[in-house]
């Protein structure tokens, strides 16, 4: 599962963990409420990491200042 598009936009699904993470969430937090399966989330904070998106905070991961921008449609990557 692709977060980051071609063009340099976040994917829907990666919205919706940015989203969920603003306030920190664990994997297991984020396949409930974004109702994808475990192995795909752990795939997707992974690569959101990388990119800078999220930050890992212990088991949770929080959204970073670039994905709240991101989620502002303001910063590609």
């Amino acid at each position: 599962m692709a977060c980051i598009n071609a063009d340099g936009t976040i994917s829907r699904s990666a919205e919706l963990i940015l989203l969920t993470c603003h306030t920190g969430a664990s994997c297991e937090e984020l396949a409930r409420e974004v109702k994808l399966p475990l192995f795909r989330i752990r795939s997707a904070t992974r690569e959101l990491v990388t990119a800078g998106f999220l930050e890992p905070a212990g088991e949770n991961f929080r959204t970073t200042d670039k994905g709240n921008k991101a989620l502002e449609g303001s910063v590609k990557v």
